[in-house]
């Protein structure tokens, strides 16, 4: 080889270097920011939701697990969690909850939205209130754990949230509570711990049928005469509290 194609190539090599060198790796806000804004800026989407809740950080064995379902039509979200329904219609300023094994429905027109409390996609809360974050990239996905030496608004003092690199779509989020709750252990004796909850996020899709957009429409649910709710046909038994 050249003493002219030699430099030539330890030139290139030199360059690449310092490409590479200047290409900044993510904050763990820039991932957070973008990982809310798949959800806030996408039209309509879906997503499966399972819950396993843990009596405390250690345990492997979850003492309690449901599934849920979120759907986004435009305006409209419906939040499915176990056998309680949280509705949220911009279009008509209005919250619907359906408490399914209680037989009763809360609407209000009021401008709180627990959908938004109750959402694991909607972390903009868990943003502003953990100010210690750390990231790491583990490949084909970014762990973010955020923590808190302050009581916040939220019962959490650590979460984890797991965020798929080339989606930037949440996949699973870890929540480590404060306080002690009692609970039923294996074995079936009653203990006393901090709990963890895991909730995994999957078949995340942005084309949704027919089917799931129906779910978001509160006509499905409740109708309005006047100033006054009543329940719709399917949910004629149920209860209507008007907040």
């Amino acid at each position: 080889m050249s003493l002219k194609k030699v430099i030539l190539s330890f030139v290139a090599v030199i360059y690449l270097s310092l490409g590479l060198a200047q290409q900044k790796s993510p904050t763990v806000e820039d991932v957070l920011t973008k990982a809310q804004q798949v959800f806030t800026t996408t039209p309509s989407y879906a997503i499966d939701i399972n819950y396993q809740m843990f009596g405390n950080y250690t345990k492997t064995v979850a003492m309690e697990a449901f599934d849920g379902q979120m759907v986004k039509a435009n305006r409209d979200t419906y939040l499915k969690i176990n056998n309680t329904i949280f509705l949220t219609s911009e279009t008509k300023k209005t919250n619907v909850k359906v408490f399914e094994d209680e037989h009763v429905i809360e609407v209000s027109e009021k401008e709180t939205n627990s959908l938004m409390t109750n959402s694991p996609v909607y972390i903009e809360n868990f943003i502003k209130l953990f100010k210690n974050k750390t990231i790491v990239d583990k490949g084909d996905y970014y762990m973010c754990t955020l923590t808190t030496d302050v009581i916040t608004q939220v019962p959490y003092g650590k979460i984890e949230l797991f965020i798929d690199k080339d989606s930037y779509v949440i996949t699973k989020q870890v929540l480590y509570f404060l306080a002690e709750y009692p609970f039923i252990d294996e074995n079936g004796k009653q203990q006393k711990g901090n709990p963890k909850m895991v909730v995994t996020l999957s078949n995340f899709k942005k084309e949704i049928s027919q089917e799931l957009t129906e779910v978001t429409d509160i006509k499905q649910y409740i109708t309005k005469t006047g100033d006054f709710y009543k329940p719709s046909a399917t949910y004629k038994e149920f209860k209507i509290i008007q907040n």
